[in-house]
């Protein structure tokens, strides 16, 4: 399986917590293997399969917002 790199623009990140949280959302999806959130940028870099509906959906209960989405 190729896995993607995915750059996500995320509005409403303020804190480490806010970074947990997304992280957390992200790794419980089951295509993504890697994330790394970047607080200062508010983007995530996720490497797996995962379909731009599921990474949205996964954020869908939070304070937070993903405002773009392309490939790394």
């Amino acid at each position: 399986m190729l896995l993607m790199a995915q750059l996500i623009k995320i509005k409403g990140m303020k804190c480490d917590g806010c970074v947990k949280s997304v992280t957390a959302a992200f790794e419980n999806l089951p295509d993504v293997k890697t994330v790394k959130v970047n607080l200062e940028a508010g983007e995530a870099l996720i490497t797996g399969q995962a379909e731009e509906a599921a990474l949205k959906a996964s954020l869908a209960e939070t304070p937070y917002e993903i405002t773009a989405i392309q490939q790394a």
